[in-house]
């Protein structure tokens, strides 16, 4: 993500109708790091009136009011007083397209490299879009929009700052000056950037010393074969439909070039953005290695590396799965009860099995609501669990709770080595409404996660490897306390035994299930943690969230969907992801109506018991529970064992 603060110009006289707009689309823009320089030429017409009360309300905003000589000539000062590293020119009457649209430039793009981005504009609100990528050949004919574009500051230095002498076509002049120059870096981004006038000043008015000076300047800044197109086009235009049909073909031609340079621009970064993960990854391990934690576990990874190969018998459970009927409430569940005692003396990990990094990056999208005590915990287990590649979307659904925005910024800034994007939202939309804006900006697989979990190591690669493996799963969901799971064990929702029992001794059971190629089956994924695959993910569409309310569940119909679409939903046994569960947060009653439509209880039930054991024979609970293992055929053990239990009670 990047840093940088943007500049945004707006020269203005007397446009008292359209000020206001263009004032409070560049405030509303997610992205905070930037300042407005609004440049007034003295109006007449109560202009500045209104950008005062504007600039007294958000410090981002600079007015000056003075004399210029014209637009060109107050863009030149707004150069020289703006700070910004990169720099965007917006018209008085002119909004941005979006409130994202500085957000999904700079939060979502490496654009170190390059001197100038550029995209499309809206013609007028609900208007065509002018006008995709140009070539040398279109640049010709047609200019680039200011609106459209994003300079890096250092360009004015090195091709000077606009010419006043053309009083309306001076920012042509310019974009020919920076797009015919071969060692000028340009990207272009195939989105909307701004809702451009067009009944502005340009459209107006004609510059008589660019029409006058036009050759030559075609002449200086091109090179010599555009010159003779330009004058062939100009003679026979009208009447030569092959020539018409050769500058159509060379332009067709020079973005086809234009496009690969820039596939293989961005491969160089995404080579260099690689490099620089594996040296923080290594900086990392180093760092890991060499604290006391990883010292005192390690006989336990070595105890884990040692263990024998798991049965056949719970082989075949794992690979046994029912899909749910979404029509029915209930699920019949096979019963592996009489394979318990083999389960339990078996179900360790397999010595071949090895926790791979994952080679692409995956999105983590985090909404918050309030819950401000659980975000501590939940972004230190982000930090010191996660070491594969990975990109952190914070976002603030307007909390009621103050402190939550300033902590997701002062998080961000705490931690400026990792890829972490923070966006509020101006009301409260609800989580997967959030979720839906995020994607937005998103290319690669995501994960959806609940802003009161907590993950364990090695979560994110267990979660994901499954997805980039098979291309047929559309989502996977860990084991999880999360009620509306129903399938792992009432005693990680008893509150005697949530502080003693740690996140790091239930995921110890967890990480020595052995997952195999066929994961059992579920009928939905649940979204309180879900890896999501963006592929499908984009075929099917958004969640469909028709309420803004804080509730659970709507994530199952587009899973649903996709398991209609002949897509599996699959559950991941050897991983648990701790939901510090607060019932009065949930719509209880929207849960279980989810639950009947379209869950299921899990295909591994059994595992669940194993965990019970498991827990019951640690030191921290042995003291605290009494372990009968009776019969049930009536006489003086049971009686003995039913006393023994009314008396502890």
């Amino acid at each position: 993500m990047s840093n940088h603060k943007i500049s945004i110009i707006t020269p203005t006289y007397n446009s008292i109708e359209t000020i206001e707009a263009c004032i409070l689309s560049v405030a509303s823009q997610t992205l905070e790091n930037r300042e407005h320089i609004i440049l007034d030429n003295k109006s007449a017409d109560g202009t500045f009136d209104i950008i005062k009360k504007y600039a007294a309300i958000y410090p981002h905003i600079h007015a000056v009011s003075e004399k210029d000589q014209g637009i060109y000539d107050a863009l030149n000062k707004g150069i020289d007083l703006c700070d910004g590293e990169w720099i965007y020119i917006l018209g008085s009457d002119d909004t941005f397209y979006n409130d994202d649209v500085l957000s999904s430039v700079f939060c979502t793009h490496e654009l170190e490299q390059y001197d100038v981005v550029y995209g499309n504009v809206e013609w007028g609100k609900g208007g065509t879009l002018y006008d995709g990528q140009f070539t040398t050949l279109k640049l010709l004919n047609k200019n680039i929009c200011h609106q459209a574009i994003f300079f890096k500051r250092n360009l004015f230095n090195r091709f000077g700052k606009f010419e006043t002498k053309y009083k309306v076509l001076a920012d042509w002049v310019f974009n020919m000056r920076w797009f015919c120059d071969k060692e000028t870096k340009i990207l272009f981004l195939n989105q909307t950037f701004a809702t451009y006038n067009p009944e502005g000043f340009s459209s107006k008015n004609t510059d008589n010393i660019f029409t006058a000076e036009r050759n030559s300047i075609i002449s200086t800044l091109f090179p010599e074969e555009y010159s003779v197109i330009f004058d062939l086009n100009n003679k026979l235009l009208s009447t030569n439909n092959e020539v018409n049909q050769l500058i159509t073909t060379i332009s067709q031609q020079e973005q086809e070039n234009d496009s690969l340079k820039t596939t293989v621009d961005t491969l160089y970064t995404y080579i260099d953005t690689l490099q620089s993960r594996i040296n923080l990854l290594d900086a990392s391990i180093n760092k890991l290695q060499n604290s006391s934690s990883w010292r005192i576990t390690k006989p336990i990874r070595k105890l884990s590396n040692s263990f024998r190969k798991r049965s056949r018998a719970i082989r075949n459970i794992f690979n046994i799965s029912s899909i749910a009927n979404p029509d029915q409430n209930s699920v019949n569940v096979h019963d592996y009860s009489s394979d318990f005692a083999t389960l339990y003396n078996e179900f360790q990990l397999s010595k071949e099995y090895v926790l791979r990094d994952l080679e692409e990056i995956i999105d983590i999208i985090i909404p918050v609501f309030n819950e401000f005590k659980r975000l501590p915990g939940l972004c230190k287990s982000i930090i010191e669990n996660t070491s594969t590649p990975y990109r952190l979307f914070l976002i603030d659904d307007h909390s009621s709770d103050e402190q939550v925005y300033p902590f997701l910024m002062q998080f961000k800034n705490e931690h400026p080595q990792y890829d972490i994007v923070v966006l509020k939202n101006k009301t409260t939309i609800g989580f997967l409404n959030s979720i839906n804006k995020a994607t937005q900006s998103s290319k690669n697989n995501f994960i959806i996660l609940n802003s009161i979990g907590e993950v364990p190591l090695g979560w994110l690669q267990k979660l994901m490897h499954p997805i980039i493996e098979n291309k047929s799963i559309a989502t996977t969901t860990p084991f999880s306390n999360d009620e509306t799971l129903r399938g792992v064990s009432d005693l990680l929702n008893d509150d005697n035994y949530r502080e003693i029992i740690s996140v790091f001794d239930i995921d110890r059971f967890f990480t020595n299930l052995n997952p195999t190629k066929k994961y059992p089956d579920i009928s939905s994924g649940v979204g309180f943690c879900m890896g999501v695959n963006k592929t499908i993910f984009d075929s099917i569409g958004h969640f469909n969230n028709k309420s803004s309310k804080i509730t659970y569940g709507d994530e199952a119909e587009w899973c649903l969907k996709a398991y209609n679409k002949g897509f599996r939903n699959i559950l991941i046994p050897n991983l648990f992801i701790c939901h510090h569960n607060d019932t009065t947060s949930l719509d209880l009653k929207h849960n279980q109506t989810t639950q009947n439509k379209f869950l299921q209880a899990y295909p591994l039930k059994e595992i669940s018991d194993l965990l019970l054991m498991s827990l019951l024979l640690t030191d921290k609970i042995r003291n605290k529970r009494i372990l009968f293992v009776d019969h049930d055929l009536g006489g003086g053990a049971n009686l003995y064992r039913n006393n023994y239990v009314k008396r502890e009670l």
